[in-house]
């Protein structure tokens, strides 16, 4: 198992990467030693799933790597991966669990599974909401690249309650807090009597999408949502290994790596 974890660590840590590395960088990155590295990278290249290159002696992903990966991608079915998770989330808060992705500017809600109680929050699928808008969009817009950062705070902000956050300082500031956290809390920010948590999903490319849990002020306090932020968080990161992201070991869940190296 340990001679399987190490090899896997490895094809991690070249398909995490934009470009081909070196023996010497796959060794500092994965903190195998130089022997040990290597003999591992050779097995890989000889079953084709690393490729290196003659002329200058750097690694990347092989062909058999990307053909695996495309049969991942194929008998994957979002619905039926995220849909178990939402039920979790809502039997262990007790509020309406929901499944947004990014289009565009925009996130649009697709799944949901409400709460079992009479008083609970109405979620409108596959209605746009603009990624500068609330607490569930800025989980998704606080991981993406600077760059497109930038552009959606040029446009427009529309409040969608007086609570809403609309100067991109503040906005700024709270993608900051979200991203110190991997989670982001929005009080009364989409609708007067509701607040909601919120988290990044990402796939092997980035983030795609966020899970939140949405509820009545008077039961999803403040303290509540941040109660059951690490709640979401740890199953919006579960949702995001079902999606086939694999974040390397040496740096952790945070989706930072991948906000800065878009």
């Amino acid at each position: 198992m340990r001679t399987l974890k190490r090899a896997f660590l490895i094809l991690e840590t070249l398909a995490g990467e934009a470009k081909k590395l070196s023996l010497m960088e796959i060794t500092e990155m994965t903190r195998m030693d130089k022997a040990t590295c290597l003999r591992f990278l050779t097995s890989l290249e000889d079953i084709g799933l690393v490729r290196r290159d003659e002329r200058t002696r750097l690694y990347e992903i092989g062909p058999k790597a990307i053909f695996l990966s495309s049969g991942f991608l194929k008998t994957l079915r979002v619905e039926d991966r995220v849909r178990p998770y939402l039920e979790r989330l809502t039997a262990e808060t007790e509020e309406t669990a929901f499944y947004s992705v990014r289009k565009g500017s925009s996130r649009v809600p697709l799944y949901v599974y409400e709460s079992r109680h009479v008083t609970r929050t109405q979620v409108e699928i596959g209605v746009p909401v603009a990624l500068t808008n609330g607490c569930i969009s800025r989980a998704i817009l606080a991981f993406l690249p600077e760059q497109e950062i930038d552009q959606l705070l040029k446009e427009s902000i529309v409040p969608a309650t007086p609570w809403s956050i609309t100067n991109p300082k503040q906005i700024r500031k709270s993608i900051a807090e979200v991203r110190a956290k991997s989670y982001s809390v929005g009080i009364r920010e989409i609708a007067q009597n509701t607040n909601a948590v919120a988290a990044p999903v990402f796939n092997g490319d980035g983030v795609i999408a966020s899970m939140a849990i949405v509820g009545p002020t008077e039961r999803l306090t403040k303290k509540a949502c941040e109660k059951f932020g690490p709640v979401v968080r740890d199953s919006a990161r579960k949702v995001s290994e079902e999606m086939g992201f694999h974040p390397v070991e040496a740096f952790g869940y945070t989706g930072a790596r991948k906000a800065s190296s878009a």
